[in-house]
């Protein structure tokens, strides 16, 4: 055997031959330059993996500036910051990544899609459910490509292949038909491979993988399920239409409309010294560019600023030298989702929102410090709607939990008749008298006219005591919001909880099926490299297991105590009165 192998040593792999082949009528353009267009390389250990990254380097030429970033490597070894770094560089139009090599550490946690379709095995995993995961880095949902294309190799000449030949088709057409293949098939092929290969029975084992009775099976769980071509599109219809709904109704409820967000952040911007310019759109889409010059005086900006960076530091890299290269410009900013031609989202474009740590620094002006800095607190406004004078009172309840955290916040009013003459009387909440205030005032406030100075002086004349007359009932209607609110909280903390405890379980009885699957036999058929990392794999199970052991008794109860109010706070933050225009 080692005379055969040293008559082959020079001689090209036909697997790599076949990548390089794809990789230049795919990856390379006519010059040589790299297109956009992606792969992702699955191998089953280190020592492959390493090799694989050797041969492919004849694709990469020197006299590219970036030929050293055009192929990386995703391992068991590899460190938290760097996967995280290659997740993002992968996924990054403007990144000079385009080849991604990876062992079974890359199977789960990792999302890969945003810009790539193409997936080669280089070496094939023997469990259908292992095979399912790798692909399941690119074939997920918000995967802009109509077709994903997952590919393996397999040899004419090794009756072995018949094998993988048809393990991989079972398993595609199951999932096709299931959803998942890997509970279907993952314990009996297991099973059956669990003494090796034997090759006089090759074709053999191949037909029972193929057998009818597993397609029965199939045809019966399809059946029970009622999960026809027909019947599942029509339900997937009815759930693309109730989550419209549950959309737009989370839209009114948030009441947060993207230009109105924009303006209110543009006008805190202006009052912090900084600016933006508009450089264009993403299909309808808006998109700004922050000016850093004008916010680099106040130091504070920057970890803000830097988040919008195209890529982190690297481990090492001086923050000033970071900031000046060209790769970590800052991301232009946009309002709404900036989707591009192909339906994938712009990856130099950030969707700023209301949680979003720039927004809050910049919202937190008037958080703070109320309506001040040139905002009154007390105004008179002229608006054709309203027959007679109204006053309302706005106030803002916010809720806080562990070490101050600001869980709830929302903007509360009573609203009243304006009387000259004496103390005011509110109008009750929630009748038709009070809603068509509030709605009064949201459209004078869209089209705000100043009242003439007369008439501001006359309807201002006791803004003391009509705020000493309304301040009651507005902290009456904050207490009970506040008691409502924190029934919520609890309900949807203990939901969450609930829903981590099932997915640690699950992540935990996963580990626990894959440690009963490997007896440890194969490990006489390996060379002593492959067997260390057989070792090292099964040592991170353990670890794995117990870091999950930990964190479901830890994290549950740590989302229930982070959804408890300690702190309510209640403040006046500003009197309206509505004034008849004629």
């Amino acid at each position: 055997m080692l005379a055969l192998a040293d008559t082959a040593r020079t001689v090209a792999d036909a697997r790599v031959h076949w990548i390089c082949d794809w990789a230049r009528e795919h990856l390379l353009d006519d010059a040589g330059a790299w297109r956009d267009r992606r792969l992702i390389l699955f191998t089953e250990y280190e020592d492959t993996r390493r090799w694989l990254q050797r041969q492919l380097a004849i694709l990469t030429d020197p006299a590219d500036p970036h030929h050293a970033q055009r192929i990386d490597s995703f391992t068991g070894i590899t460190s938290t910051e760097r996967r995280e770094d290659i997740k993002r560089a992968f996924n990054d139009p403007a990144s000079p990544l385009r080849i991604l090599i990876c062992t079974d550490a890359a199977r789960e946690g990792i999302n890969l899609q945003s810009q790539c379709h193409d997936l080669i095995h280089v070496d094939l995993p023997w469990n259908p459910s292992r095979l399912e995961q790798r692909n399941g880095r690119i074939d997920r949902k918000l995967q802009p490509a109509d077709t994903v294309t997952c590919r393996y190799f397999t040899y004419a000449q090794r009756p072995e292949d018949v094998v993988l030949d048809a393990l991989v088709r079972k398993t595609e057409a199951i999932r096709r038909q299931l959803g998942s293949a890997g509970q279907v098939l993952g314990d009996r092929i297991a099973e059956r491979f669990r003494s090796g290969i034997d090759r006089a029975q090759a074709r053999d084992l191949a037909a029972r993988i193929r057998d009818a009775e597993a397609d029965a099976r199939v045809a019966a769980a399809v059946r029970d399920l009622d999960d026809g071509a027909a019947a599942r599109l029509a339900r997937l219809r009815r759930e693309q239409a109730d989550l419209a709904v549950a959309l737009e109704k989370a839209r009114a409820r948030v009441g947060v409309d993207p230009a109105e967000l924009q303006s209110v952040v543009e006008l805190a911007l202006h009052r912090s010294g900084g600016d933006w310019t508009m450089p264009g759109a993403v299909g309808d889409t808006p998109v700004f560019a922050l000016d850093e010059p004008r916010l680099a005086g106040d130091p504070s900006w920057a970890p803000l600023i830097d988040e919008l960076r195209n890529r982190p530091a690297r481990p090492g890299e001086r923050p000033g030298e970071w900031r000046a290269s060209p790769e970590a410009a800052v991301r232009r900013v946009s309002f709404a989702p900036a989707i591009l031609p192909d339906g994938r989202d712009a990856g130099d474009v950030v969707q700023l929102h209301l949680e979003h740590r720039l927004v809050r620094r910049l919202l937190g002006r008037f958080l703070s410090a109320g309506f001040r800095q040139g905002l009154e607190r007390c105004c008179v406004i002229r608006t054709a709607t309203t027959a007679s004078p109204r006053v309302v009172l706005l106030g803002r309840l916010a809720l806080y939990g562990e070490q101050a955290a600001r869980l709830h916040e929302e903007v509360l009013s009573v609203a009243a008749d304006w009387r000259e003459d004496g103390p005011l009387r509110a109008l009750a909440e929630g009748r038709e008298a009070e809603a068509r205030v509030v709605d009064e005032l949201l459209a004078a406030l869209r089209d705000a006219n100043d009242a003439d100075p007369a008439t501001t002086r006359r309807a201002t004349a006791n803004a003391a005591r009509d705020v000493a007359a309304l301040r009651p009932v507005l902290a009456e209607r904050a207490d009970a919001r506040a008691a409502r609110t924190a029934q919520e909280l609890t309900r949807r903390a203990a939901a969450e909880a609930q829903g981590l405890e099932t997915l640690l379980k699950q992540r935990i009885a996963r580990i626990l099926r894959e440690r009963r699957t490997d007896t440890g036999q194969l490990d006489l058929l390996l060379d002593p490299a492959e067997a260390r990392q057989r070792a090292a794999d099964r040592r991170s199970w353990e670890r794995a297991a117990t870091r999950l052991d930990d964190e479901l008794v830890r994290e549950p109860e740590r989302l229930r105590a982070a959804a408890r109010i300690h702190a309510t706070r209640l403040e006046p933050i500003g009197l309206v009165y509505l004034w008849p225009a004629a």
